[in-house]
C-alpha cells in the first residue's frame, strides 16, 4: 500500500463530488442520445450509421408524451367539497357553477374557483354606543 493512495484500506471509495455526479449524468445523457456509446466513434464499417440516437430520441419522446398525457388526465378532474360551490371559467368567462363532488374540466383552458357558501361572514362597521 502506497502512502500517496488516499483511499481507505478496505477498498471503499469516498462518495463522488458534485462535479463528478454532474459529469457522469451528462455522459449518460450523451450516450443515450448517441445510441449507447458502444466504444466505437462514428458508425458501422462501410459508412452506415446505426441510428441509435434517433431510436433513443424516439423512446424519450414517447416517455415525455405519456407523462404529459397522464398529467393532463390527472388535472382534468377536481373535487368540490360539501359546503362549497365551484365557479368554472373558460378563458376567463363564466361557464357554469359546479356542485359538490367530482367534476371535470379541460386543463389549461378551464379554471375553477372554489367558493365557501356555508360560512357566514360578518363584519361590523362604525362603532357601538353605550346605552345608559
Amino acid at each position: 500500500m502506497s502512502w500517496d493512495d488516499q483511499r481507505p484500506p478496505w477498498g471503499q471509495k469516498r462518495p463522488p463530488g458534485p462535479e463528478e455526479v454532474i459529469a457522469n449524468l451528462l455522459r449518460k445523457i450523451k450516450e443515450a442520445f448517441e445510441g449507447g456509446g458502444g466504444g466505437r466513434q462514428g458508425g458501422e464499417p462501410g459508412g452506415g450509421s446505426r441510428g441509435g440516437g434517433a431510436r433513443n430520441f424516439g423512446r424519450i419522446g414517447i416517455i415525455v408524451a405519456v407523462f404529459v398525457l397522464a398529467n393532463l388526465v390527472y388535472n382534468s378532474f377536481y373535487t368540490i367539497e360539501p359546503g362549497e360551490k365551484g365557479v368554472l371559467l373558460r378563458f376567463g368567462r363564466y361557464v357554469k357553477t359546479a356542485e359538490p363532488g367530482l367534476n371535470f374540466m379541460i386543463p389549461v383552458i378551464d379554471r375553477v374557483i372554489k367558493v365557501d357558501v356555508e360560512t357566514v361572514r360578518k363584519q361590523e362597521f362604525g362603532f357601538r354606543t353605550k346605552v345608559p
